[in-house]
């Protein structure tokens, strides 16, 4: 724990891409984390952003991106416009607040958990005063974060739709052992019951505590400082103070506010906007980081993570509390203190109070609209179709696409056309309100990425498998603005002249290459096998081409061969990757199943020349 300056964007490792990546927010504003957040979460495979000059160039990288990767999103409310990027936005619908923030991620050798005070916006990560605690935990070294971690991760996979749900149980499965807390304390969440009776569970009496939050509860009621004012502890309270006219103003319950000061036990403090030593072209900051230290004698218990010091967030009352996640750790005073934030104190008399919320507006509350009635929106690519699922009680609902009608959703689900353009999220209407709701595409591995060229034949289809950037001509092809889609039928494929087995050789090597580098992510190794642009485009069209006449058995037998080939060897390499060598299993069966089919009837030289490939392939 430091007050030393550090940005939430370095919690990120410089030259490494995560193999998978959860976050958890309140607010989530989709454009800043696509076009700010994403890319140096991927430093090795996102090189392009939405300012690089070409916007099918930005999409396909970062479809092809978050295809590899499964990267899940969990919110409590969206902020500005929707999602253009397909990894996994999912709405948590509670009672309360889901208000945790979490980021999990995966970098094979470790998990980094980074627990904070931090939102998905422009404003957290930019100019807010954040608190933020970074753990790496190793898959099998036994670490106090696990248990808690996983229990909410779990939770959270829970909350998702089926389609989505098994790789967040994933990543919930390669977290390490628990073992009890330690000085790197443990994590809590508000799922598991009340925060601040479990912080005070088996901690001595305090005598003082330190209090930072940029949001209170109300006046009315008893709350946290009833709870903590049982002990009579000494106290003080870090709060946003903006300085108007030689006095400060606070945002708060006065009546509160009062009776802890006039104990004459508590003191307010202002948080400064400059600190010491930091950057001079730094930003105001306002207070945005939430945490509690509970002293006694020289130990202290230290609270920190998404929960202010309200009923909501610490008791699970008022009628339902939030969801929060928070780290519990103990040390030393001179440990805990590190984590305050710079502050002065700030005599009662010179505050002015004003009742309303946070200063930040990072935590007030939302009005939600429509999409209030939304369980989820799925997107299937094999079938270019929007499967929307509502919760009971739903009215019925206008939805629209990209400013284009869909149609309208009522009872458990309903399906309707789509074809995904550029953005990945819908808009709904009951009549009264609108809103919007991203879309979760619910067969990754067979989504096309945008700016892939899709109309194009075997040769050239070939020479993008190889690595071509460019697709050179070839003579005697159709010219492009021919092509309404894919070539298939028999007099399209009778232009192509010789077949062009180098092309084709290279291709798989093309493939080989990609599902060696794929190989510790199984996403990455499902979407090289399956999709329609990779391995799945490829066997598509030799089929096409052999039932067209355009490859012959003998030359549709060699092709099936050389594949199994390559994957063979892929498969083989791919000894410390279970679950990718078992998909690249399956799909060698598949072929074997065809090349069987189309050698059946072969006799003579070319039989026993198969025969001898077989043999070659078996050993």
């Amino acid at each position: 724990m430091s007050t030393y300056f550090s940005r939430l964007r370095e919690a990120f490792l410089d030259n490494r891409d995560p193999q998978q990546a959860l976050f958890c927010t309140y607010g989530f504003d989709a454009e800043f984390f696509e076009n700010e957040i994403l890319p140096p979460l991927f430093p090795e495979r996102l090189l392009l952003d939405h300012l690089a000059g070409s916007e099918a160039g930005y999409l396909n990288a970062a479809d092809r991106t978050l295809q590899t990767v499964p990267v899940t999103v969990l919110y409590d409310h969206l902020l500005g416009e929707g999602n253009q990027l397909q990894y996994v936005p999912h709405k948590v619908q509670v009672l309360g607040a889901f208000h945790p923030k979490l980021m999990l991620l995966d970098y094979g050798d470790h998990l980094r958990a980074i627990v904070s005070s931090a939102n998905l916006t422009r404003a957290a990560w930019t100019q807010l005063l954040e608190l933020f605690l970074v753990e790496d935990l190793l898959p099998d070294e036994p670490h106090p974060w696990a248990d808690g971690l996983r229990r909410f991760v779990m939770r959270l996979a829970s909350e998702l739709p089926l389609e989505r749900r098994a790789e967040v149980e994933q990543l919930a499965s390669r977290l390490p052992p628990g073992v009890a807390a330690d000085a790197r304390g443990a994590v809590i969440s508000s799922w598991d019951g009340p925060l601040l009776p479990r912080a005070l569970d088996g901690f001595l009496k305090p005598s003082h505590v330190e209090v930072v939050t940029p949001f209170l509860e109300g006046d009315a009621g008893d709350g946290v400082f009833t709870v903590l004012e049982a002990f009579s502890p000494t106290g003080r309270l870090f709060l946003n103070a903006s300085e108007a006219g030689g006095r400060y103003l606070i945002r708060g319950p006065e009546e509160k506010i009062d009776s802890l000061v006039n104990t004459k036990r508590w003191n307010l403090m202002r948080v400064h906007q400059e600190w010491r030593d930091d950057d001079p072209e730094a930003t105001l900051r306002t207070l945005h980081g939430k945490a509690i230290v509970l002293v006694s004698g020289s130990r202290a218990r230290t609270v920190v993570g998404s929960a202010n010091a309200t009923r909501a967030a610490l008791l699970m009352q008022p009628p339902a509390g939030n969801v929060e996640l928070v780290v519990v750790l103990d040390g030393t005073l001179e440990q805990a203190r590190k984590l305050l934030p710079q502050a002065s104190p700030v005599a009662r008399e010179q505050v002015d109070i004003d009742p309303l919320g946070d200063p930040s507006g990072e935590d007030d509350a939302f009005d939600e609209g429509a999409e209030r009635w939304v369980e989820s929106a799925l997107y299937w690519s094999a079938r270019s179709e929007l499967e929307l699922r509502l919760v009971d009680g739903a009215p019925q609902l206008s939805v629209a696409y990209d400013g284009s009608a869909l149609g309208t959703a009522m009872g458990s689900a309903t399906f309707l056309p789509l074809q995904v353009r550029v953005p990945l999220c819908i808009e709904v209407s009951d009549g009264d309100r609108t809103g919007v709701v991203p879309l979760i595409v619910a067969d990754p591995e067979l989504f096309v990425p945008r700016g892939t060229p899709m109309g194009i034949g075997l040769e050239e289809f070939l020479l993008l498998l190889a690595g071509a950037r460019e697709i050179e001509p070839v003579p005697g092809d159709l010219p492009a603005t021919q092509v309404a889609g894919a070539l298939s039928t028999a007099d399209e494929f009778g232009r192509r002249g010789a077949i062009p087995w180098r092309r084709l050789l290279a291709a798989m090597r093309g493939l080989d290459q990609e599902l060696r580098r794929e190989a510790p992510f199984p996403r990455g190794v499902g979407f090289v096998l399956k999709n329609e642009t990779r391995l799945g485009g490829l066997r598509r069209r030799l089929g096409e081409a052999h039932k067209s006449g355009r490859l012959l058995d003998a030359d549709y037998a060699y092709a099936l061969h050389e594949l199994l080939r390559m994957l063979i060897a892929a498969r083989d390499g791919m000894t410390d990757h279970p679950e990718s060598r078992a998909s690249v299993e399956l799909v060698i069966a598949e072929i074997r199943v065809e090349l069987r089919r189309v050698t059946l009837s072969f006799k003579g030289a070319l039989a026993r020349q198969m025969r001898l490939l077989s043999r070659e392939l078996a050993a």
